[in-house]
């Protein structure tokens, strides 16, 4: 009993595929392993790939594989069909208890049914109930928030650790109050105001999300905030990293882009100068000069050692010190490889800041669906203690940036 899997369908099916025993050929196996490092399969599919494999060593207990012997090979000639990767999968179907054969291949799926006599299906993915966006809002009536204030070790809503609670009253949904589930209890969010006298001004949450976007950097030691453009993630992680620099909490920011070329934009090619130099000159030299006000400010601040530019082509070998902040700025644009390398020069006593947003903002192909670091990173790490992760949904800058969001 059981369903099984040719090659397309279970890289569609990922983790999917285990909420029951199901069966593979020693087939699907090798050509995973190939797909793993051929230079003429995307990006993309080598991460799905890459991921399955894991998936499938570290659960090895929950699936049955059919090795290609003699007797599969005897069931292909039993059908007069040649010895091809497709039908050795079929032929070993055909050994197993399976009820149905799913295949993304249409030809596979025809000759499945038509030859091999096989229930044959395409797999169609199950959407995630619920996409994570780090915090959980909830309407309460004055006595079940009495309630609640009484029992804030109660986590009555599933959150994961340093998840937020935003709390709304049933009559006006006015905000109650904002709450982080540190993994034994409910506790109110961060609510003072940040000051940078390096930016030269303060910064007061513009909403209950903001909010909980400060409190998570003031209190975690990696936090995630993405956003549409003119949400005031970058504007938020950058305040509130100088304000620690300010306080004397850490030494000074250090920061890094991906410097990739706006979608559809030519680059300008070869830039001179030094590595500073170039950095100022591309993407992040625009987002810093937009939040110091300008380029002048951003390059004392770099000779007085308070900022420092990162080369993330250049990052192997470097590290982010126990006194340092990490701010990566526009973390939409990394693959899954490039996070893991940046991410993995930080000691155990610095600071991560990431800004980004995965879902409209990516600039190549490259960095789409499970490939996009910013995102898996989000995935990998939410629950985990020492991380924190808001998604930001208002714009703030404009109403002109809030009408683009209908182009």
């Amino acid at each position: 009993m059981g369903a099984f899997y040719d090659t397309s369908a279970l890289l569609i099916a990922q983790e999917q595929a285990f909420n029951e025993h199901f069966f593979i050929s020693s087939v699907t196996a090798a050509e995973l392993e190939h797909i793993k490092t051929s230079d003429s399969k995307s990006g993309e599919l080598k991460y799905q790939a890459r991921k399955l494999v894991r998936l499938l060593d570290e659960r090895k207990e929950e699936y049955t594989v059919v090795v290609d012997d003699t007797a599969v090979r005897a069931e292909v000639d039993k059908h007069f069909m040649p010895l091809s990767n497709d039908n050795l999968i079929l032929a070993s179907a055909c050994l197993t208890s399976c009820e149905i054969v799913y295949s993304q291949d249409l030809c596979m799926r025809l000759i499945g049914t038509q030859v091999f006599g096989l229930n044959m299906q395409s797999f169609e993915r199950v959407a995630d109930d619920e996409v994570y966006t780090g915090y959980k809002q909830v309407v309460m009536a004055e006595s079940e928030y009495a309630t609640f204030l009484n029992q804030l070790d109660d986590n009555r809503f599933g959150c994961l650790t340093n998840e937020y609670l935003i709390c709304y009253a049933d009559i006006d949904m006015e905000v109650r109050e904002c709450f982080r589930w540190t993994g034994e209890e409910f506790v109110p969010v961060y609510n003072k105001q940040l000051r940078s006298v390096s930016m030269g001004d303060k910064i007061k949450p513009k909403d209950e999300f903001q909010r909980c976007a400060i409190d998570s950097l003031m209190n975690n030691t990696v936090t995630f905030i993405s956003g549409k453009t003119g949400s005031g993630k970058t504007l938020l992680a950058l305040t509130a990293a100088m304000h620690l620099v300010d306080t004397y909490k850490y030494d000074r920011v250090v920061i890094a882009s991906n410097p990739v070329a706006v979608r559809g934009v030519q680059a300008l090619g070869y830039l001179p100068g030094t590595v500073n130099d170039k950095l100022l000159s591309g993407a992040l030299g625009n987002i810093l000069t937009s939040k110091f006000g300008d380029r002048m400010q951003v390059e004392m601040l770099i000779q007085q050692g308070k900022i420092r530019l990162l080369d993330l082509a250049a990052c192997r070998g470097s590290e982010i010190k126990d006194n340092e902040i990490l701010f990566l700025t526009e973390f939409e644009n990394v693959t899954v490889d490039m996070a893991k390398i940046i991410l993995s020069r930080v000691s155990s006593g610095a600071k991560v800041f990431v800004d980004g947003d995965f879902i409209s903002q990516t600039d190549s192909y490259l960095f789409t669906g499970g490939n996009n670091g910013m995102r898996r990173c989000i995935q990998a790490f939410k629950g985990d203690p020492l991380f924190g992760y808001v998604d930001l949904p208002n714009i703030w800058r404009s109403h002109i940036a809030e009408l683009t969001e209908k182009l």
